[in-house]
């Protein structure tokens, strides 16, 4: 019997790959599938890693990630485009080639700019010039938002700079504050859009920026409006990290199907 098309949203991602299924493209195609999407999982990288360090990458050659992305974006239709870890900047500049081909799909840009690397100044400056000014939203942390606005002084000013480089919205996740909270903000050209306050946790994690990103990314596909996929992204997470799990020696994983107890 012939089955019809469904109507499932997709979200692509391009992610490096960790073997402890904490962070990376395993934290993207947990945290989608669980929110009722589904994940075309782009390799960029591969990572020798446990629950505490990375210990080597390995970056897939940019020709590979170019034929797995238009093998499947040639036959899916994808609602959300999400830009993770992609190693070097020959992968950058390979995914800012299938960025312009595709512009009224919205991107999700959590990049990791810090592989301990000779060239992360060139990491860092090929993210700032080419995948920003394609990103729908940018999720990133205090570090990573100074690396990419070293010239900025406070955090707005730091969102500024990356929306006059033509960026929609820059969310921030926080760090803790005396009062064991995390201040998490959205930005956009206009300035601070919404300020979100959350619980701490008291626990490390692998995946914790995974899977905020790839559970924004999931209800942008639903449709979802910028500040109700970003207010239930966080929800999703925070979840997620209070119900985490210790399986090795070193951090917790979230736990993205919290919801499916026994």
């Amino acid at each position: 019997m012939t089955q019809k098309k469904t109507s499932t949203p997709v979200v692509i991602c391009f992610s490096g790959l960790d073997p402890t299924g904490g962070s990376g493209i395993s934290a993207d195609i947990e945290t989608i599938s669980s929110l009722g999407c589904h994940c075309m999982p782009i390799i960029t990288s591969v990572t020798a890693r446990d629950t505490l360090t990375i210990k080597d990458a390995w970056d897939i050659d940019s020709p590979i990630i170019i034929q797995q992305a238009r093998a499947v974006l040639e036959d899916i239709a994808v609602n959300v485009i999400k830009v993770g870890m992609l190693g070097s900047v020959d992968n950058i500049e390979a995914v800012h080639t299938i960025l312009t081909d595709y512009p009224h799909v919205p991107v999700i840009l959590d990049p990791v700019l810090q592989t301990g690397s000779d060239d992360e100044n060139a990491l860092i400056e090929a993210t700032r010039e080419l995948l920003i000014p394609q990103s729908h939203i940018a999720v990133l942390n205090n570090e990573q938002i100074h690396l990419l606005a070293a010239e900025a002084d406070s955090l707005q000013a730091c969102a500024q700079v990356l929306c006059e480089r033509g960026c929609n919205q820059v969310f921030i996740s926080g760090s803790p504050d005396k009062a064991r909270q995390i201040t998490n903000s959205l930005y956009s050209s206009s300035g601070l859009v919404k300020s979100y306050q959350w619980p701490l946790i008291s626990h490390r994690f692998v995946g914790a920026g995974s899977t905020l990103s790839a559970s924004i990314a999931a209800y942008l596909a639903h449709q979802d409006s910028i500040l109700d996929a970003v207010e239930q992204g966080q929800k999703f997470t925070w979840q997620a990290l209070d119900n985490g799990r210790r399986l090795g020696m070193g951090n917790l994983l979230p736990n993205r199907i919290f919801w499916c107890k026994d």
